[in-house]
């Protein structure tokens, strides 16, 4: 089963690869956000230059989760959390035990 879904999964991809490139090629689309998704972030997103950890969260359980993990982290080694999606939602900053 798992080589079937491989082998659509990558038919799908040959198939529909031309459409993007034409609409990255003639609109301009994907081109502009392709390094922020590869992982390459810009420096607005961490100006003071200290190591961050990037956690994308979709629903709110995911953000709760994240930020326990990233607030254990941040009390076991240099890295810190930013905390942005923390502090526009008022939580506090995770403490450390």
């Amino acid at each position: 089963m798992y080589l079937a879904y491989s082998l659509l999964t990558l038919a799908v991809f040959v198939v529909v690869s031309p459409y993007f490139l034409y609409q990255a090629i003639r609109y301009k689309k994907y081109i502009g956000t392709l390094r922020q998704r590869l992982g390459f972030l810009p420096i607005t997103f961490n100006i003071d230059a200290e190591e961050s950890i990037w956690i994308h969260a979709v629903a709110v359980g995911e953000a709760l989760t994240g930020r326990a993990l990233a607030g254990g982290r941040r009390c076991r080694s240099a890295a810190r959390w930013s905390g942005r999606v923390g502090r526009r939602w008022g939580w506090p900053r995770p403490a450390c035990s």
